[in-house]
């Protein structure tokens, strides 16, 4: 019986399902428009090392933050979380079809708490196979105006140097206040905002000018 146990216990262990070595890097595009509709895509790249996956659902959650820590202490912190599913094949092979499409939201926080801000678009997605193991996840978020501002940048901060946590579970979907969100984060990654903050100011001071001229084409008429 004791043997038993100690197998059960060890193949548990051995079947459990990883995720390492993890990249993430993103690229930022503004797409032109007005203060009403101009966006920023953050084009996702994600690479992981994958290994002792049981044939199933993998349920993948990535938190990306300003902050260090999985907790909000400021007003000024944000947090984008998506969320998707993959299916493996093996204990280090997937399929390269999403059995759930990626879906991201945006937190702001209320100084103690995270508190959603905006679900975010999230398309140009794909799952690319490279070596043993190794799969890299791509998806595109796409945030408002309001949003870009949000992060404190004023749109003046050319690049953000912020935070992330990936987590893997054959359990069951991940939601932002997982328990599985814990400890220090996987690793760091530099967002640059410079297309984006330059295009998005330029369109905020420009809708400023556009104000006063009407105003004073408005006046000129009395």
């Amino acid at each position: 019986m004791k043997f038993l146990i100690l197998a059960l216990t060890a193949a548990v262990a051995f079947s459990a399902a990883t995720i390492a070595t993890t990249s993430l890097s993103y690229a930022a595009t503004y797409n032109t428009g007005t203060k009403l509709n101009a966006t920023c895509s953050l084009a996702t790249s994600l690479t992981g090392t994958y290994a002792g996956m049981t044939a199933g659902s993998e349920y993948h959650g990535l938190w990306l933050a300003s902050t260090t820590a999985v907790t909000t202490a400021s007003t000024a912190d944000m947090m984008i979380f998506a969320a998707w599913t993959e299916t493996s094949t093996g204990a280090a092979a997937m399929s390269t079809t999403f059995a759930t499409a990626p879906a991201a939201t945006a937190y702001t926080s209320s100084g103690t708490a995270w508190v959603s801000n905006a679900s975010l678009t999230t398309n140009t997605t794909s799952i690319t196979a490279g070596a043993a193991g190794v799969y890299t996840t791509a998806m595109t978020f796409v945030l408002p105006l309001a949003l870009i501002n949000a992060t404190t940048s004023n749109f003046t901060k050319t690049s953000l140097s912020w935070n992330y946590w990936i987590v893997l579970s054959e359990a069951a979907a991940l939601t932002y206040n997982s328990a599985s969100w814990t400890g220090s984060a996987t690793g760091t990654t530099t967002i640059s905002l410079s297309t984006c903050t330059t295009g998005m100011a330029a369109i905020t001071s420009s809708s400023y000018v556009a104000r006063i001229i009407s105003s004073f084409l408005a006046l000129s008429f009395f």
